[in-house]
């Protein structure tokens, strides 16, 4: 198992878990465009991810 955070941008903040079977990500982000790049990127990476945007 492997989880981990990175800060991206001047305030997006990713959290990624990863196991044999799955992996999530968890994204917080500042604004809605930012939000929608990130869940295009995910899905091309084949995660699930749960995408969020916050003020």
């Amino acid at each position: 198992m492997q989880a981990f955070a990175r800060l991206e941008a001047p305030q997006n903040l990713l959290l990624q878990y990863e196991d044999k079977q799955w992996k999530v990500l968890y994204g917080l982000f500042a604004s809605p465009e930012d939000a929608r790049e990130a869940q295009q990127t995910l899905s091309k990476q084949g995660h699930t991810g749960i995408i969020k945007t916050f003020r």
